[in-house]
């Protein structure tokens, strides 16, 4: 079977993205993010608080939903955010079904992980390690360098850093920009439509689309199957 061009059994690394790729943290999010505009003393009447707001960074979302809203009310938000997400005791986000066993699969046969994402890195390592997810070869977010990273400037890092060859390395992820990014910076992308991001699109840019975590587990054994004959 050939992944991404090559022949089998060359497949060096997978890069995932995280809210929408590996987990679902809707729910958790979209809680904080309520609380937060109470926090702030911003009303949320009429705010429709769901899933179609995941993806980019928090900053991002705000004006999104609510546009309008002053500097000074946007800025108190996302320190409410902040505050509350990070230290989240009771966090309801979820593994998507597969997951766990993907990544073992993919440990199994020595592949190389890596998370590229737009969460800071305080939140991950939280959700990570309350998820029982820490076996990742290098985790990359928006704050790791100490200035906002693009989700470009993070696939390219890693690649760089670990000294990978993009030509054997899938990127997978929910949002056109996880695929584009990857597309970019010369991996195999690979379209995560169990996600949250607008699907047609992401079938549009993505070098392969799939429906979900053991869909993409079956093409893997496929491959390793086809490179141990």
């Amino acid at each position: 079977m050939l992944l991404n061009g090559q022949p089998a059994g060359t497949l060096e690394a997978l890069i995932f993205d995280l809210d929408g790729t590996l987990v679902d943290s809707s729910a958790e999010i979209i809680k904080c993010l309520k609380q937060a505009y109470l926090d702030a003393k911003v009303g949320i009447d009429g705010l429709a608080f769901d899933s179609s707001l995941m993806g980019p960074p928090v900053s991002q979302i705000i004006p999104k939903l609510s546009p309008g809203l002053t500097e000074e009310q946007t800025a108190a938000i996302i320190a409410a955010f902040r505050q509350r997400y990070d230290n989240s005791e009771d966090d309801c986000s979820t593994a998507y079904e597969g997951t766990a066993e993907l990544l073992a699969l993919l440990r199994g046969h020595g592949r190389r992980v890596f998370i590229a994402t737009n969460k800071p890195m305080k939140a991950t390592l939280r959700v990570l390690r309350a998820l029982g997810m820490e076996d990742f070869d290098d985790v990359y977010t928006i704050d790791k360098l100490g200035t906002r990273l693009t989700k470009y400037e993070m696939i390219t890092g890693i690649v760089e850093t670990h000294q990978l060859d993009p030509a054997r390395c899938l990127m997978v992820g929910d949002s056109p920009d996880d695929v584009c990014s990857g597309r970019r910076a010369g991996l195999f992308s690979v379209g995560a439509l169990w996600g949250y991001g607008d699907k047609d699109l992401l079938e549009k840019e993505s070098d392969l689309a799939l429906y979900s975590v053991p869909e993409l587990a079956n093409l893997l054994v496929a491959h390793f199957s086809a490179a141990s004959r």
